[in-house]
C-alpha cells in the first residue's frame, strides 16, 4: 500500500478481539419510534468544561456488532445542524472500511468509486467503471421510505485548502463525505484548528474493524476519509494531481496532504441530509459528548427471519450463543473509590514504582501521568493520562510483574480494569494474542492473557493506554494469576502482595517499520495466538521421528514490534498421511553462558523438562506468503517480544524445532535448531538485510551495541566501509 500519512510509532503489538455472533439469519433491527415524536433536534452545544454535546437519532441499519454481516443494527448518527426540518447528520462510527478510489487513479469526488458506493450509481458515474446499483451503502443501509427521507444536496467540492489545487465540479448526492474545511467547521461542533481533537476522534464499529488488514499493517491507525483531494508534497507535479484524498486521524487531527486514493486502511463515516417531518423513519437516541460519554436511548429489535431460535431478553437469536474470546471480558460493576492522585515521573529509559506495580511514562511524546496507590491494597492503583502529543504511540504503560513462579511454565494472568468513560483505548502489550489497539468501554473489563514463566520464575503483564482522554482516570485492582491446572498461584491465601523493586528496564527505540528474516524474503507477519498442546492419544510424543516435510525456514527481526521470530513451513501431507496441526517445540537453553541442560532429545511435545514448551499454530500465526522453497508448504511464525532489551535477553539461546501431528495421531519433526537475539542480528547487520537503513541502525543501536559496546558499525550503503 502507498501510503502518505504520518505514523504514530506502535512500542506494543497485540491482536483485535471482536464479538462473533454466529446466527445464520438475516436480523433487521428498528429504531423505538416514540424519540422522534417527543423531542425536538438541537443544534451542537457546549458543557460547562468545553466539551461538545451533540443530539444523536437513530436512522437505517447496517452491520456493525455483527463481523460476519449477517444482522444489523440501528445507525447513530450525531446532529451537526439543523435547519428547519432539515438535520445534518454524521454518522457517529466507522460504519465500513473502502478505499476513496478503486485503483491509484487520479479522479475527484465526481468520478471516485467512494461516492459511487455511497448513492448505489451505475458504472458511467465513476473512472473505474463499476457498477455500484446492486451492492452499495444506499441500499444495505435504507429502506425505500427512508431514502425518500434522504435530501438530495448540491455537494459543494471547492473545498481544497491549497491554492493550486484543481478546480473540480460541484456534485448532487444524497449520502457523501465531509470536505475538509467542514471538519473544522466550529458550527458543527468540531474543533476550528486542524489538530488533535477528541470532537472528530474516531470509534470503528466491530464490523468495520474486522475488516481492517490487520495482519499486514499492525502499526496503521484507521481514518475516516473526507471528500476534499489531497495534495500531498507533489502539487507542481501533475501526476500525482488527484491521486490523494484528505482525511481525518483516529486521533481527531486532519489530514489535508491526505493519503493515496487506493488506501485501504480507511473507514468511512458518511453524513447526508435528513427530512425531519418523517418522524416514522428515525428515532432520537440520545446525546453524545466529545469526551466519550453516551446518553443513549434504548433500542426496539426485531428479527425479520424467523428460525428455530431461543429468546434470551428479547432478543432472537441462533442456538449457539454468542461468544467472546478470553481476551476480556466485561462484567457489572460499581464505580470504585477514588484514591489521591499525585504527578508521576517521566523518563524515557526507566520504569517507576506505584503499589504493587511499575509504570512507564514517556516524555518523547509528551505524555504526563499522575497515579495513586491504595495503601491497603498494593494491587489497586488508578492512573490518568493528562497530556500526550501522539497518544497511540503508547507512552503510558501498566506492568505487573508476578514471581515464584515454576519457569518455561503457562499461566493466566487476569487484571479488572474500571473505565469511566470510552474516552481512549488501550492494548495489552507483552500478549501475543493481541496487535491492536481495543476501545475503552464504561464500567469493569478483566483483561486476561496467557505468558509464560522465564528461567526465574517470573511474569511480567503490561497495560499500555493511548489517546486517553484528560479527565478518565482507569481503575486497576483484582490481579489474579493461574496454573494450567486453574490452580490460583496469585495472590496467595496467606500472605498479602508486597511492593516490587524499581524496575530499570529501558523501554523499546521505535523506527520505521521492517521485518525481514536471513533465510526467506521479510513481510509483514502477525504473531500466532499460541496455546499449549495436548498429547497424542495414539502415539508415543517421546519417539522422536526426523521429517524433511517439516522445517524452520529460519528467523525474523521486527523492529516495529520489538520482538524476533521464527519461521516454520509443514507440507499438507507427510508419509501419505494428512497433516492435522502443527507447531514448535521451543526451550530456553542457555542464560548467561549457563547452559540448562535442554538437550534435542528433550525437545518434543508433552517433554518433562520444565525448560520446554510446545505451540500450537494457529491461523492467526499462518502465513499467506511463501517463505521458502516450497509452494505447496504452509509456512507459520512465532513471535517473541524483547521485554527487558538487555545484553542478557539478547544473549540468550534457544532451542526450537518444528512438529507436526499426522492424521493416524504420529508425530514428526524437524531438525533442533538454537539461536540468540543477538546471532540473528549480527548476520542480519553484516549482510545488510534489513529493509531500511532505519531499520539497519536500529539493529546496531538497540542491540548489538547492547551485547558489545565495541561492536563495529557497518555503512548500510557501502559495503566496504567500516565505522570505528
Amino acid at each position: 500500500m502507498q501510503r502518505r500519512r504520518v505514523l504514530s510509532i506502535l512500542l506494543v503489538v497485540m491482536l483485535i478481539v471482536t464479538i462473533i455472533y454466529p446466527m445464520n439469519k438475516n436480523v433487521q433491527i428498528r429504531a423505538n419510534d416514540n424519540g422522534a415524536k417527543t423531542h425536538i433536534l438541537s443544534n451542537p452545544t457546549k458543557d460547562t468544561t468545553g466539551n461538545t454535546i451533540w443530539d444523536c437519532v437513530y436512522f437505517g441499519n447496517y452491520y456493525q456488532n455483527d463481523v460476519e454481516g449477517k444482522y444489523k443494527e440501528p445507525i447513530k448518527w450525531r446532529v451537526l445542524k439543523v435547519d428547519g426540518n432539515d438535520a445534518f447528520l454524521l454518522a457517529d462510527k466507522g460504519l465500513d472500511v473502502k478505499p476513496w478510489h478503486e485503483s491509484g487513479d487520479g479522479v475527484d469526488w465526481e468520478t471516485c468509486t467512494l461516492r459511487s458506493w455511497l448513492n448505489g450509481y451505475k458504472s458511467s458515474m465513476n473512472k473505474n467503471g463499476i457498477d455500484y446499483s446492486n451492492d452499495n451503502f444506499m441500499d444495505t443501509a435504507f429502506t425505500a421510505e427512508e431514502q425518500q427521507a434522504i435530501n438530495t444536496t448540491l455537494v459543494s467540492n471547492a473545498q481544497d485548502p491549497f491554492l493550486d489545487s484543481p478546480k473540480v465540479n460541484d456534485t448532487y448526492d444524497q449520502v457523501y463525505c465531509l470536505a475538509y474545511k467542514e471538519a473544522l467547521n466550529t458550527e458543527y461542533g468540531f474543533s476550528g484548528e486542524y489538530n488533535v481533537d477528541p470532537t472528530r476522534a474516531l470509534v470503528v464499529t466491530p464490523y468495520a474493524n474486522a475488516k481492517l488488514d490487520w495482519e499486514t499493517y499492525p502499526w496503521l491507525m484507521p481514518g475516516w476519509w473526507l471528500r476534499t483531494m489531497g495534495d500531498d508534497t507533489y502539487r507542481d507535479v501533475n501526476t500525482y494531481k488527484g491521486k490523494y484524498a484528505a482525511y481525518v486521524f483516529q486521533s481527531g487531527f486532519v489530514y489535508p496532504n491526505g493519503s493515496s486514493v487506493n488506501d485501504t486502511f480507511m473507514t468511512v463515516r458518511p453524513v447526508l441530509h435528513l427530512n425531519t417531518q418523517n418522524t416514522d423513519v428515525y428515532s432520537y437516541a440520545g446525546k453524545v459528548s466529545s469526551d466519550g460519554t453516551e446518553s443513549d436511548v434504548p433500542t426496539t429489535q426485531e428479527v425479520t427471519t424467523p428460525n428455530e431460535t431461543t429468546t434470551q431478553e428479547g432478543i432472537e437469536t441462533s442456538p449457539e450463543a454468542t461468544t467472546t474470546p478470553n481476551i476480556e471480558t466485561t462484567k457489572e460493576s460499581t464505580t470504585p473509590e477514588n484514591l489521591p492522585l499525585t504527578p508521576g515521573q517521566a523518563d524515557a529509559d526507566r520504569w517507576f514504582e506505584i503499589g504493587g506495580y511499575t509504570y512507564y511514562c514517556g516524555p518523547w511524546n509528551g505524555s504526563t501521568v499522575q497515579l495513586g496507590a491504595d495503601p491497603e491494597d498494593p494491587d489497586h492503583v488508578q492512573m490518568q493520562q493528562l497530556t500526550s502529543n501522539w497518544g497511540n504511540a503508547w507512552g503510558l504503560q501498566l506492568k505487573k510483574t508476578v514471581t515464584g513462579l515454576v519457569p518455561g511454565k503457562i499461566y493466566t494472568i487476569s487484571i479488572d480494569m474500571y473505565s469511566p468513560s470510552e474516552d481512549g483505548s488501550y492494548k495489552i502489550t507483552n500478549d501475543l494474542n493481541e496487535s491492536k489497539p481495543r476501545k475503552l468501554v464504561i464500567g469493569t473489563t478483566t483483561l486476561s492473557t496467557e505468558l509464560m514463566a522465564d528461567r526465574d520464575g517470573t511474569i511480567e503483564f503490561v497495560v499500555g493506554a493511548g489517546l486517553v482522554g484528560t479527565s478518565v482516570v482507569l481503575d486497576f485492582s483484582n490481579v489474579v494469576v493461574k496454573d494450567e491446572d486453574g490452580n490460583i498461584v496469585y495472590p496467595k491465601a496467606e500472605e498479602q502482595t508486597t511492593k516490587m523493586e524499581e524496575n530499570t528496564t529501558v523501554a523499546p527505540t521505535t523506527v520505521a517499520p521492517t521485518t525481514v528474516a536471513p533465510t526467506t524474503e521479510a513481510p509483514t507477519i502477525e504473531a500466532p495466538t499460541q496455546a499449549p498442546t495436548e498429547e497424542p492419544t495414539t502415539a508415543d510424543p517421546k519417539t522422536i521421528t526426523i521429517s524433511d516435510d517439516v522445517n524452520i525456514e529460519g528467523y525474523q527481526v521486527s523492529t516495529t514490534l520489538g520482538g524476533s521470530r521464527v519461521v516454520g513451513s509443514v507440507e499438507p501431507t507427510i508419509d501419505g498421511k494428512n497433516v492435522t496441526k502443527w507447531g514448535f517445540v521451543y526451550a530456553v537453553d542457555t542464560i548467561d553462558g549457563n547452559s540448562l541442560g535442554v538437550t534435542d532429545a528433550d525437545m518434543y511435545v508433552g517433554s518433562t523438562n520444565k525448560y520446554v514448551v510446545s505451540l500450537d499454530s494457529t491461523p492467526a500465526g499462518t502465513s499467506n506468503t511463501v517463505l521458502g522453497n516450497s509452494t505447496t508448504a504452509t509456512y507459520f511464525v512465532r513471535t517473541t517480544l524483547f521485554s527487558t532489551n538487555t545484553a542478557r535477553e539478547f544473549t540468550t539461546e534457544y532451542k526450537v524445532r518444528a512438529y507436526a501431528v499426522l492424521s493416524d495421531g504420529s508425530y514428526v519433526y524437524s531438525k533442533a535448531y538454537t539461536y540468540s537475539v543477538y546471532k540473528i542480528c549480527d548476520q542480519l547487520y553484516q549482510s545488510k538485510k534489513m529493509n531500511t537503513s532505519a531499520a539497519h541502525d536500529y539493529l546496531y543501536n538497540n542491540i548489538l551495541k547492547v551485547v558489545d559496546p565495541l561492536y563495529k558499525e557497518v555503512d548500510y550503503n557501502w559495503s566496504s566501509i567500516v565505522v570505528k
